[in-house]
């Protein structure tokens, strides 16, 4: 329920701050006074659109809040709206400025589109003219509803709500079934040149990044031969008029190895000189044997794109990723299993319907009787209160 409602420079209003009691609240004034601007501004505090006109005088901005006592019900349709509620209450506010328009729920910015959503649970506006509302039997029900509420109402409502949603997944599920026998053949050819078509590689265990990189390594041989034997030619040559890292690194060694001895900043130089040279050695013995490694292998690398292209092609068909291939691939085996068992899983279904029409003629017969009360008894009280 409304609790309070404070308004703050809005149109004539410059401050007021109401308080509403559980029952019937009654505004009284004269034409002009501002009885219809309070239902204005419970309007827009639930999230009507408001333009910069219903900025007073009296301040630079508009404000409006209003707090509302939440039932257990209530509070329970609201648990997936990542709200705050602190004591059952809900504050929503307002602010309007010539710049801007925010609104918060508890303290906490939100859209507007959020309040709209959640403003017919906490509060029914009837205006003048809005009588017939009641005279319009779509309503009855949901006026009956919250008369007098009691937990086993919404628990029945709720069983019956779910109880219609099990029963149309089922009807869904058996239009997928309801193919004449041909539709069934064709269907089954599908899905088998479909799973013929997955399984022509073994999917599941295939390194797809490394089978790439095996391509390009095979792809490349003649490439990355010719460039590590001229790396090893710059590093050791039998041509002695070349100049190669080797012998440079030799020649530097000799020429400072006289003076080590003398100086032992020049030991400590050589000394990394010498670690160098061991170091390009290992270099040049890892290039000679990776270059060993390097075979011509034609069936192989015609066998790899043929892999490539394969995963390529099944990309194109049944998923981006191969993740997405299995997937389909796992989908369409149990629909295959499903239409191998057409006729049984019918009967299933239509096992399932009867029970679920069983208890939603229990559940509706009890529900209908409920309301049946509840009406009597609100027949009763609109009588008694009008004096009829």
């Amino acid at each position: 329920m409304l609790a309070e409602l404070f308004i703050n420079n809005f149109v004539i209003i410059k401050r007021d701050h109401l308080f509403f009691d559980k029952g019937f609240n009654v505004f009284t004034g004269e034409t002009g006074s501002g009885k219809s601007l309070i239902l204005d501004a419970i309007n827009i505090v639930l999230g009507k659109r408001a333009n910069k006109d219903v900025i007073g005088k009296f301040d630079d901005k508009t404000i409006i809040e209003a707090v509302f006592i939440l039932d257990d019900q209530t509070l329970k349709k609201l648990e997936n709206k990542d709200i705050i509620f602190d004591d059952n209450k809900l504050i929503i506010t307002r602010t309007i400025s010539q710049q801007s328009s925010s609104i918060r729920l508890n303290n906490r910015a939100v859209n507007l589109s959020l309040v709209k959503e959640i403003a017919s649970l906490l509060i029914d506006i009837y205006k003048q003219g809005d009588s017939n509302v009641f005279m319009d039997k779509d309503n009855y029900l949901n006026i009956i509803d919250s008369y007098q509420k009691n937990d086993q109402s919404i628990f029945l409502k709720e069983e019956i709500k779910s109880l219609y949603n099990k029963k149309n997944q089922l009807l869904k599920k058996f239009d997928e079934f309801n193919l004449s026998q041909e539709e069934v053949l064709r269907e089954k050819e599908l899905i088998n040149y479909q799973l013929d078509d997955i399984e022509q590689i073994d999917l599941e265990n295939i390194d797809e990044e490394a089978i790439y990189q095996e391509y390009k390594k095979l792809n490349s041989v003649t490439e990355l031969r010719e460039s590590i034997e001229k790396s090893e030619e710059l590093i050791s040559s039998f041509d002695y008029d070349q100049a190669t890292i080797s012998s440079l690194l030799a020649g530097l060694s000799s020429n400072l190895s006289e003076f080590s001895s003398i100086d032992k900043e020049i030991e400590d130089v050589n000394e990394k000189i010498n670690t160098v040279i061991d170091l390009v050695n290992e270099i040049y013995s890892d290039l000679d044997g990776f270059k060993d490694s390097l075979d011509q292998n034609p069936e192989r690398l015609y066998e790899l794109e043929m892999i490539n292209q394969k995963i390529f092609d099944l990309k194109r068909k049944y998923g981006n990723e191969i993740e997405d291939i299995l997937k389909y691939h796992q989908k369409i085996s149990l629909r295959l299993k499903e239409l191998e068992k057409i006729s049984d899983f019918k009967k299933n279904i239509n096992k399932d319907i009867e029970k679920i029409d069983s208890k939603l003629e229990e559940y509706s017969k009890k529900l209908s009787s409920i309301r049946k009360e509840k009406s009597i008894n609100l027949e009763k009280e609109i009588k008694k209160k009008s004096n009829l």
